[in-house]
């Protein structure tokens, strides 16, 4: 049985890559997914839509957006997934991001890695740049970082929002992401940060968006709507 969360990565082996690319209809889309499969890139898991087969993956791919093609949405059986791994670390490809974000991409893995031992992990378009080195951010873009949990501690979380804060500070741009708990269940870290400690959270699952109180987002016995 394939375990994934929003945001990893999986792997296609070649033949499913020629299945895949042989079932599209479009030339734009063909061409797009040959160049991806050329590369050894990955695809993307992401939430499940109503739309979507229950027994299947569902998979997305962001391409440059400067591309005839910017996004494609997929459904990967199980069994053709190669490898599934977790986002990359900031860190290992920080080289590959404009020259505008290298700087506060050392800064915040140096910062909050060293105060809280937790390494941010990459999405959205900064992960794509990030494993593909194609021109997906401008100058001005915001950093997309995802911040692992290795537990259910609320306190760890308050204390990482803290310290994003004030790191933001010495940014030039601005510090987006998802705060993610070991089920797979995320906030965005700015949900955390609001002065109302009663306030409801916007929750994403792997199934779900929905609101939820602190309390039951901390419980690992809540359930995942």
């Amino acid at each position: 049985m394939i375990v994934w969360q929003r945001h990893d990565l999986i792997n296609l082996s070649p033949s499913v890559w020629q299945k895949l690319i042989k079932n599209q209809k479009s030339q734009a889309v063909r061409n797009a997914l040959y160049f991806w499969q050329n590369r050894a890139l990955p695809l993307m898991c992401r939430r499940r839509s109503s739309e979507d087969r229950a027994d299947l993956v569902p998979v997305c791919i962001a391409f440059p957006p400067s591309w005839k093609v910017t996004r494609l949405r997929l459904q990967i059986d199980p069994d053709d997934i190669e490898n599934i791994v977790m986002p990359p670390a900031l860190q290992q490809i920080a080289h590959r991001l404009p020259s505008a974000q290298q700087e506060q991409a050392w800064t915040i893995s140096t910062l909050i890695k060293a105060e809280t031992g937790l390494t941010p992990r990459l999405f959205g378009s900064v992960l794509w740049q990030g494993i593909s080195g194609l021109p997906y951010l401008r100058d001005t873009s915001d950093l997309d970082l995802l911040w692992i949990m290795p537990d259910w501690s609320r306190h760890a979380v308050f204390d990482l929002v803290a310290r994003l804060i004030v790191v933001e500070k010495q940014l030039s741009c601005s510090l987006d992401g998802e705060i993610v708990l070991p089920d797979g269940r995320a906030v965005h870290w700015r949900e955390i940060a609001k002065e109302s400690p009663v306030a409801d959270l916007l929750v994403k699952t792997a199934a779900n968006v929905c609101l939820m109180s602190q309390e039951a987002f901390f419980s690992h016995t809540s359930s995942l709507i």
